[in-house]
């Protein structure tokens, strides 16, 4: 039995360093699908959809802070395994050198690997604006398309932070991406059906500890609560006062229910997605209970056995890029039907390595007493849509309805049968028209 509940894995002993193939030509680009032309990739075939192609032997580049080199030691980590990379599959095929600067995807053909050219442009590959949000979020509200943007400001305790602010409407939604590393892209991608409808201005937060937001000076402030305050200190930047709706899925989910918990006055509405809720109980019986239900059925059995070899390690993970790797193995837990599932969470995701250094600071901020949130949640006045998958294996249907009991008649519980852990790609339709409903 894991000694940490879901949402809190278990560890794992690094790996012996592996030897990674030089490039002909090191890619300056800190998009790594973005390739030179004299580099050589790997082909991905992948039937269900295009997924993102990363040139051989290079990794994202991610600067390495100061912070980055005291990597973890051995301290207990959290792997909020809520969301995750692109999934590279099948990295056997060569093909032609990649024309630069192109993008690259697989064609969604379940019977070809033909190459094209992508357009898609995520929410981290803009540049990002140092002024101009709160005027950009002021003509959103109002009902001006602007076009999407990445602003920063600076958090109460002083810690640069970064947001992106996309669609237009008179509601504002504040979004966050889980506090464990894996940023917002997937969010933005996903939540188009929102921030296109007219009716609501997105705006989502990458948190701190996750680059390009900035590492805080206090690492020890690395909490789903200290989260939820820069939610508030983001609002207050956006010179908005009257009450906003926030929106968080898993870990994202645990930093919305803190801000409904924390700042009462200011939080109209609060959308769980799949949340973490920190404190529930008999969490980690359910979580193996998950597991062993899907040992035997082939889609899941080798994502199951990575996820039982790190059961009771000692030691956390490597770095970024062993963080990465174990996601991209386990994802298929995420989904009721993987093949799908991975294949669109790929599409919305991009290339993106999974930061350790969030991963590791979280997991040691939400282990103090004080990160506890569900016996606060009495104090949540907030209308809550908490939704859920039958087949969340990370983060139970059985968590969300202690939450649900906590805040009492204000929350409202929607499950969706066959579906996993994230409800707007198994059940897209429903659950768009469940949130539309949801937003005044």
């Amino acid at each position: 039995m894991p000694a940490t509940p879901p949402g809190s894995p278990p560890l794992r002993t690094p790996p012996p360093p592996r030897q990674t193939p030089a490039a002909s030509a090191p890619c300056p680009s800190p998009d790594p699908g973005i390739a030179n032309s004299a580099q050589t990739t790997k082909q991905v075939h992948l039937t269900q959809g295009p997924t993102r192609l990363i040139p051989t032997g290079t990794r994202s580049q991610i600067p390495k802070g100061k912070n980055h080199a005291e990597r973890e030691k051995r301290e207990g980590l959290q792997v909020y395994l809520n969301g995750a990379v692109s999934r590279l599959l099948d990295l056997g095929r060569d093909v032609s050198p990649v024309p630069h600067p192109s993008t690259l995807y697989i064609s969604p053909s379940s019977t070809t690997t033909a190459i094209m050219t992508a357009t898609t442009t995520y929410a981290l590959d803009r540049p990002i604006s140092e002024t101009g949000g709160p005027e950009h979020v002021r003509q959103a509200l109002a009902g001006s398309a602007v076009e999407p943007a990445n602003y920063s400001f600076h958090a109460d305790d002083g810690t640069r932070l970064v947001y992106h602010v996309t669609g237009h409407g008179p509601e504002l939604v504040l979004g966050t991406s889980p506090g464990w590393g894996p940023g917002i892209n997937y969010i933005v991608s996903g939540f188009q059906p929102l921030s296109t409808s007219g009716r609501a201005t997105l705006v989502v937060l990458q948190t701190r500890g996750t680059l390009p937001s900035a590492h805080p000076a206090d690492e020890t402030r690395m909490g789903s609560r200290h989260m939820a305050a820069d939610l508030d200190a983001l609002r207050r930047h956006l010179l908005v006062d009257k009450p906003v709706t926030v929106l968080g899925h898993s870990n994202g989910g645990a930093i919305a229910l803190a801000y409904a918990a924390d700042f009462p006055s200011h939080c109209a509405r609060a959308v769980l997605l799949g949340a973490q809720v920190i404190g529930a109980k008999d969490q980690g019986p359910i979580f193996m209970r998950a597991l062993e239900a899907r040992q035997d059925d082939p889609r899941f059995a080798p994502a199951v056995a990575r996820f039982r070899s790190i059961l009771g390690a000692e030691a956390g993970f490597a770095g970024d890029e062993d963080l990465t790797e174990f996601i991209q193995a386990v994802l298929p837990l995420y989904f009721h039907e993987p093949a799908p599932g991975v294949a669109q969470f790929a599409r919305d995701t991009g290339p993106l390595v999974v930061q350790n250094w969030a991963n590791a600071k979280q997991r040691a901020a939400d282990a103090q007493p004080e990160a506890v949130v569900i016996g606060d949640l009495g104090k949540v006045t907030a209308d809550v849509l908490i939704v859920s998958g039958s087949d969340d294996f990370i983060c139970s249907v059985d968590a969300s309805a202690q939450a649900k009991e906590a805040i009492g008649s204000k929350a409202r519980h929607v499950v969706y049968e066959e579906c996993g852990h994230m409800a707007w790609i198994e059940k897209k339709d429903e659950f768009f028209k469940e949130l539309l409903a949801f937003l005044p």
